[in-house]
């Protein structure tokens, strides 16, 4: 109880602006952040970001390059009933417009191998706050084709990792922990399943233990990221039940790679076991040859 209130009186942390290919590709959707004024540079370079940006092409099916288009951002405002839409070709007329009431912008990227593919992000800047409110391709598409690998793995809770993903894009932190934690909790029950088996396992003192017992009798049937971090169940538990959305949100990139390290691991035990079913099988075939 006492911990609960310490924590009720903590200040509200500071959400620091993103770099601009973070925000563009890894922040979820209605999440704002506070423009503080120091940060001020960093939303111009976010709004005129001249660079590049690698990610998936849902075209090309392919990880690609994408380039800005021109270096110029659209506002979309109202004249009376009618909409209007005005270009800003360089910062300095962008600042001019800066405190404008109506502030929507839109930022296009067209991908290097074929420029008819592009992305292009929308994002409303109101009471010195910006928020990221529309994207084509959808963070999720964009994110799911790094996840395939994992099918291998997670079999048919692979479409969980992508509802994860999905809502996370979407600005729902809680709902997005429920996944990663059923995830981890499948993890779990796969390694139980193969311990149980042994002669000398206990059942019924194994049902008795919290999270973390179990994952100390599993450790043997576990990957080692998993067990040198088995808090990582305890942080998806409490974003669940204690944290709020914009919390979850912030912690979920974090969580996120921990499954994927646990993940790669799991998949790196699989291949390696390939290749000793396939060496196996050579090695005898060539032995009976040589005879």
């Amino acid at each position: 109880m006492e911990e609960q209130n310490m924590d009720s009186t903590k200040p509200t942390e500071k959400k620091t602006l993103p770099e601009p290919k973070d925000f563009f590709l890894k922040t979820s959707l209605y999440e704002p952040f506070e423009i503080y004024e120091e940060d001020t540079e960093k939303l111009f370079n976010i709004v005129f970001y001249k660079g590049i940006i690698d990610t998936y092409c849902i075209s090309c099916e392919k990880k690609s390059t994408f380039k800005s288009v021109d270096n110029y951002v659209t506002r979309h405002f109202m004249v009376g009933s009618q909409p209007a839409v005005e270009t800003y070709n360089n910062v300095d007329s962008f600042k001019s417009d800066y405190f404008l009431e109506t502030k929507v912008f839109s930022k296009e990227f067209i991908c290097t191998r074929k420029e008819k593919h592009k992305m292009v992000f929308h994002f409303f800047i109101d009471d010195n706050k910006i928020t990221k409110i529309g994207q084509y391709p959808s963070l999720a598409t964009l994110t799911n084709p790094d996840t395939k690998k994992y099918r291998r793995v997670l079999k048919e809770k692979h479409d969980e990792l992508n509802k994860a993903i999905g809502l996370f894009a979407h600005g729902v932190g809680i709902g997005s922990f429920v996944y990663l934690r059923r995830i981890f909790e499948d993890l779990i029950e796969g390694a139980h399943a193969k311990a149980k088996n042994e002669s000398m396992w206990d059942e019924t003192l194994y049902k008795k233990q919290r999270m973390n017992g179990k994952i100390a009798t599993l450790k043997d049937y576990l990957p080692d990221f998993l067990v040198e971090k088995k808090e990582t169940y305890s942080i998806l538990s409490k974003g669940i039940h204690e944290l709020s959305e914009d919390e979850c949100l912030n912690i979920f990139p974090v969580v996120k790679v921990g499954i994927e390290l646990i993940l790669d691991e799991k998949l790196e035990e699989l291949e390696k076991q390939r290749k000793i079913n396939e060496a196996r099988v050579a090695i005898s075939k060539t032995h009976q040859k040589t005879k």
